[in-house]
């Protein structure tokens, strides 16, 4: 984040990996949906673009601490 307001200004950032500008999904609702909009949606990067693996070490907010 930036104290500023301004991105551009690496001299403001205050806090760094908050994942604010990132829609936090529900995935632990059953039955909303998700897994079927996912699924759908891996799928065509998978077979429209030739895409060979992705990412979800990162897929929770690392701010909020499980204890």
């Amino acid at each position: 984040m930036h104290s500023d307001g301004n991105p551009n200004n690496p001299n403001s950032e205050v806090e760094a990996f908050t994942y604010a500008d990132v829609a936090q999904l529900d995935y632990k609702t059953p039955g909303n949906g998700l897994e079927q909009y996912m699924d759908t949606m891996l799928t065509y990067w998978i077979t429209q673009y030739d895409v060979d693996g992705f990412r979800f070490d990162s897929a929770d907010n690392p701010t909020v601490r499980q204890e």
